[in-house]
């Protein structure tokens, strides 16, 4: 992730640690990795033409987020999420996120997919100080869903926040120029050490670059996108997208939810690919182990034992 020049050791010290921890460091594998990816040749990847239900219901595929399930609980914990026993996290923002990617990536495709409702009126009818918990507004919203006819629901006050934010985004030069170079959510696949791997690709140029689109409640600023991209995870992610897509030009297009939608255009720089890389290759093997090599071991009781 690339860096403005510090003024000093001490804002040096001071800015990494906001994002790496000092003590990473890159090793073999991290090196390995940058080796590779310098020696990346743009080719056609393997793209798979299927829909987004098939991409987040199949499992013969791993993909980053069946990863950080296996990071965060171990192997059961994808297995449970494979049974259908995991319950879902923060839709409403997984939805939000989902219906500003198609505003700005597919804006063409918005009215087929989205069905826009105003429930300032109901609202304002049934008083009181949760309008939206009454069996009332229960049932205009079940009228609201019939008229959706299967189109993904978002509220008027979302979609005008989604409109916003794209506008904000292609008043850019430099955001416009990288959107217009892109194609658009692409699946595309590899087998790395004996594992099937597929990721979605927000935008790419699969001759040079791709473009990952993510959205933050945060004010988007360097300094402070480097601890929600060590946070959650990102270099994981990008790092993962670099090897399977064979791109060693990455970046991440971030918008600020809240007014005034502040954005971000950040390139991701191979030691933070590297390091990355390291921590998800690890996850893999264990995917490996487990889901390909032996899933009798699942069948064993998982536990932690270790120093806190």
């Amino acid at each position: 992730m690339t860096d403005q020049k510090p003024n000093s050791a001490e804002e040096t010290e001071n800015t990494e640690s906001n994002y790496i921890p000092s003590e990473s460091v890159i090793n073999e594998l991290g090196k390995n990795f940058i080796d590779e990816i310098k020696e990346y040749n743009p080719k056609q990847p393997q793209i798979i033409d299927k829909s987004d239900e098939w991409y987040f219901k199949d499992f013969e595929y791993v993909t980053n987020s069946h990863l950080k399930l296996i990071r965060e609980g171990g192997p059961e914990r994808l297995k449970a999420k494979q049974l259908g026993l995991l319950k879902e996290k923060n839709t409403e923002a997984y939805e939000f996120g989902g219906a500003f990617h198609c505003m700005i990536l597919e804006p063409e495709l918005f009215e087929s997919r989205y069905h826009v409702f105003d429930d300032e009126t109901i609202c304002i009818s049934i008083g009181g100080a949760k309008p939206r918990g009454t069996n009332k507004y229960k049932e205009w919203y079940q009228e609201q869903l019939v008229a959706a006819s299967g189109k993904i629901m978002i509220d008027k006050e979302d979609f005008e926040k989604c409109m916003a934010m794209a506008e904000k985004v292609m008043s850019i030069p430099e955001c416009y120029e990288m959107i217009r170079l892109c194609k658009f959510e692409k699946i595309v696949t590899r087998e790395i050490n004996g594992v099937k791997v597929k990721i979605k690709l927000d935008g790419t140029n699969f001759n040079d670059f791709f473009l990952d689109v993510k959205t933050t409640k945060d004010p988007v600023s360097e300094y402070a996108f480097r601890y929600t991209f060590k946070k959650m995870g990102y270099h994981r992610q990008m790092s993962l997208y670099s090897k399977v897509a064979q791109l060693k030009s990455v970046w991440m297009l971030v918008v600020e939810k809240n007014y005034p939608y502040s954005v971000g255009l950040f390139e991701i720089d191979e030691a933070t690919l590297a390091l990355g890389w390291q921590e998800v290759f690890p996850d893999l093997m264990t995917y490996k182990k487990y889901f390909i090599d032996d899933k009798k071991l699942l069948d064993k009781p998982q536990f932690t034992m270790g120093v806190i």
